[in-house]
């Protein structure tokens, strides 16, 4: 049972969006989502923002691709130029053709999972955990490498762990 309505708003990448220089802040994010958003969670409505921008974001660096964020209590945006960065040179180690065309689209959708779970409070960021799961090092992550939340899976290591996952099983596993 739920009280009201669930919306998903899907923003996608404004056609005169162009990266900032030097990459998307969240300053430069909150300012598109200022400009397009116009739904928000009340009463008996919850609303989840999906931003989609072009580019990358500001911290990333060639060695260390960021591909999302949840960035507030209902947003979230994803980076697809940089998850087609991270993952089309591994397609390149995928005999089967239909794993490979599947390695993209299964890091964007675990990237889509990752970033949710941080906006649904998993891993000690509002939902009580059952076991601890929470590596130190990194908060509001989880410390087994196989977790949707794992640290590594919002940036390009996500696309390697798919990629080998495909390698040894070429069909759809769960991303994660």
């Amino acid at each position: 049972w739920k009280p009201g309505d669930v919306n998903l708003v899907f923003q996608a990448p404004d056609p005169a969006a162009v990266q900032p220089p030097g990459g998307w802040t969240l300053e430069d994010i909150e300012s598109v989502e200022g400009q397009h958003r116009s739904e928000w969670t009340g009463e008996d409505t919850a609303v989840l923002y999906l931003l989609y921008l072009p580019g990358a974001w500001h911290g990333s660096t060639p060695e260390h691709q960021i591909l999302g964020l949840a960035y507030g209590p209902s947003q979230m945006v994803i980076f697809p130029d940089s998850v087609a960065a991270v993952c089309t040179p591994g397609k390149a180690n995928i005999e089967d053709p239909e794993a490979r065309d599947l390695l993209c689209p299964l890091t964007e959708a675990a990237v889509w999972i990752h970033e949710l779970g941080h906006l649904v409070g998993l891993v000690d960021a509002g939902v009580p955990m059952v076991n601890d799961h929470e590596d130190p090092e990194h908060p509001y992550h989880c410390h087994d490498v196989g977790c949707i939340m794992h640290w590594s899976h919002e940036s390009g290591d996500l696309a390697t762990y798919i990629e080998k996952r495909l390698q040894r099983q070429p069909h759809p596993p769960p991303p994660l």
